[in-house]
């Protein structure tokens, strides 16, 4: 019996042959499909809000528009605080930070607004900050090992911050100038 893909066959080891490389496309095709379906489901993944009990992580690092200055997390000992995490790069983060700077401008009760501009360029970012008329300090964070730290996995990230120091709130994606607000009421002090 011959076969003219494979060569020569005995009918014995032709159909243990077969049988094995159809559980093997089988099996390839099932890792495939999952692992394309986890791709889509990770693509797809809406904007997402999660609430954490752990403390913050400090951080001191370089000031984005001052390299002489320094941003340090621990300047919000016993504030309530927020951490953005944008950069230049990002599109939803230059849209939402003139929403923060005002919001931060106004004082919003005592809250302190710190932002860690991840993986940017030592031009691009300050000039994105200064068109969004950012006052808050913002700390350059080029290989981001603070992102890292906070587990941010998408940009921009915001992590509000009770007054202990404990996260209260993370959220993955843009916030609108109402979203900001709620979540900002759910750390200032009553």
């Amino acid at each position: 019996m011959t076969s003219p893909a494979f060569g020569p066959a005995t009918s014995d080891y032709s159909g243990r042959w077969l049988a094995r490389k159809r559980r093997t496309s089988l099996v390839l095709a099932a890792v495939l499909a999952i692992a394309t379906g986890a791709a889509v489901a990770v693509a797809m993944r809406p904007t997402g809000t999660s609430t954490q009990s752990v403390a913050a992580p400090g951080f001191s690092l370089v000031d984005a528009r001052n390299p002489r200055v320094t941003v340090d997390l621990g300047d919000r000992v016993g504030h309530a605080a927020v951490v953005t995490f944008l950069a230049s790069w990002c599109d939803p983060c230059r849209a939402e930070l003139p929403t923060f700077a005002k919001v931060a401008a106004t004082g919003a009760n005592g809250v302190r607004f710190f932002g860690v501009d991840t993986k940017d360029s030592d031009t691009q970012g300050p000039a994105m900050l200064t068109a969004s008329g950012v006052g808050f300090p913002v700390g350059a964070d080029p290989e981001g090992a603070v992102a890292e730290r906070y587990h941010v996995e998408g940009m921009p990230t915001t992590v509000f911050v009770a007054a202990d120091g404990h996260i209260d709130q993370t959220v993955t994606g843009p916030l609108d100038g109402a979203t900001l607000a709620r979540n900002l009421a759910r750390i200032t002090p009553r």
